[in-house]
């Protein structure tokens, strides 16, 4: 992917005449944002998905009929941290010989869950940090041991709304998700979040 134009109208109160002024953003990443809106992404209704900071590369099915993303879970279990509820579970891809990795997060809510056949199901939901493309983003997952569905994860309206894809039903695995390129996100992500309280702690 390029860089992209966009092109801003602005009102000159002064001349009352429009003015056309023409923003060039060249990004490397092959992403364009006009006053800090975030450029849309088109998807495959397939796409990898690499779980950071793990760097667990998975399948991903991107699904507009469910609202919350999943991720497929085992061993989950509650537990309490400083007063306040936890996770712990280990997740890893059905379909491919891996060890599995545990992780904990902080217990959002539990969200139950209809299912056609049965009766509803309680489902723990956290946030978890996914890369897509040239995107390091923090969602919403409902856990649930997904071994009997073809992809270990599910990505729902709410993230996709968030990061604003557009999936093209047509397509399979667009985006260029690498594990190299989501590694220099990660790292930066935690560069920056360094550098930021290293400011606050000095206006302390």
């Amino acid at each position: 992917m390029g860089g992209c134009l966009n092109f801003v109208l602005l009102a000159s109160p002064r001349l009352k005449l429009w003015k056309a002024m023409v923003f060039v953003v060249g990004l490397a990443a092959g992403t364009c944002a006009v006053a800090g809106t975030q450029a849309r992404l088109t998807a495959g209704w397939l796409e990898w998905v690499v779980l950071e900071p793990f760097g667990l590369k998975l399948k991903g099915k991107l699904d507009t009929g469910a609202k919350t993303s999943s991720l497929h879970a085992v061993d989950i279990e509650y537990f309490e941290r400083d007063g306040k509820a936890w996770v712990r579970f280990k997740t890893f891809d059905p379909r491919r010989k891996a060890e599995p990795v545990t992780i904990e997060r902080p217990l959002i809510r539990d969200v139950r869950i209809k299912r056609h056949t049965a009766a509803y199901q309680q489902r723990p939901v956290v946030a978890l940090d996914v890369c897509l493309d040239d995107r390091l983003v923090r969602a919403e997952f409902s856990l649930i041991d997904r071994g009997r569905f073809n992809y270990p994860v599910l990505l729902g309206r709410s993230l996709l709304k968030q990061e604003r894809i557009l999936v093209d039903p047509a397509a399979t695995y667009v985006l260029d998700t690498r594990l190299k390129r989501c590694k220099v996100l990660v790292d930066s992500a935690s560069s920056s979040k360094a550098e930021r309280a290293l400011s606050l702690k000095d206006r302390l």
